[in-house]
C-alpha cells in the first residue's frame, strides 16, 4: 500500500499544477484555453498511462531476468509471477488515476458555488 502512495500523489501533483498553469493562462488571455479543454479530456488518461509504463519498466528486469534472480525450482510459479506483475501494473495505473481525478474534484469545488438556502432551493426548482 505504501509504494502505491507514490503514483497517486503524483497523479494529484501532476494534475493540480497542470490546472494551475490552464488557470493562469485564461486569467492572462481572459478566458480558457485550449489547454484547458485538452487536460478536461485527457489528463487524467494520459496520467495512468503513464503511470502503467512506468511500473512495466520498474518490473522489467525481474521479468526479463527472471531465469538468473529466482531458484530453478520456483519456475512452475512463473506464470502466477506474471499475472502478478500485471495486477501490480494495473494498480500502479489505478491509484494514478485516482490521484489526479482527486485533483480534478479538488479544482471543481474551487469553481463550485458558494452553498446556501438559495442556491440549494433554486437547484431543487430547476430540477424538477
Amino acid at each position: 500500500m505504501i509504494k502505491l502512495t507514490m503514483p497517486f500523489l503524483l497523479g494529484l501533483f501532476l494534475t493540480l499544477t497542470s490546472y494551475k498553469l490552464s488557470l493562469m493562462q485564461a486569467a492572462t488571455s481572459g478566458q480558457k484555453g485550449s489547454f484547458h479543454t485538452l487536460l478536461d479530456e485527457q489528463a487524467a488518461l494520459t496520467i495512468a498511462f503513464a503511470a502503467a509504463i512506468f511500473a512495466f519498466l520498474m518490473a522489467w528486469p525481474y521479468i526479463l531476468l527472471w531465469d538468473f534472480l529466482i531458484d530453478p525450482l520456483m519456475y512452475p510459479y512463473r506464470t502466477l509471477f506474471f499475472i502478478s506483475y500485471i495486477a501490480y501494473i494495473v494498480a500502479f495505473a489505478f491509484f494514478a488515476l485516482s490521484g489526479s481525478e482527486t485533483a480534478r474534484a479538488l479544482t471543481q469545488i474551487r469553481q463550485a458555488p458558494n452553498l446556501s438556502w438559495t442556491t440549494l432551493g433554486s437547484g431543487l426548482i430547476a430540477n424538477r
